[in-house]
C-alpha cells in the first residue's frame, strides 16, 4: 500500500460516486421524504473530508518515497 495512486483513486471513486448519486437523485428523494433527502445530502460532506484525507496520504506517501537516500 505504498502507491501514491491508489489513494488517489480510492478519493476519488467515494467522491465522484456519492457526489453522482446525492446531486442526481436529491430531488427525487425530496419529493419522497424531505428529511432523508437531506441527510442524504449531508453524506457528500464526510466523502469530501475522505477525498481530502485520501489525497493528504497520497502526497505525504509520495513525499516519502522521494525522499529516500
Amino acid at each position: 500500500m505504498k502507491e501514491p495512486l491508489f489513494f488517489l483513486a480510492t478519493g476519488f471513486l467515494f467522491f465522484y460516486t456519492s457526489n453522482i448519486i446525492a446531486t442526481g437523485y436529491y430531488h427525487q428523494m425530496r419529493l419522497y421524504s424531505p428529511t432523508f433527502a437531506k441527510s442524504f445530502y449531508a453524506l457528500n460532506y464526510i466523502f469530501n473530508i475522505l477525498l481530502s484525507i485520501f489525497t493528504s496520504t497520497a502526497f505525504i506517501i509520495c513525499y516519502k518515497n522521494n525522499n529516500k537516500v
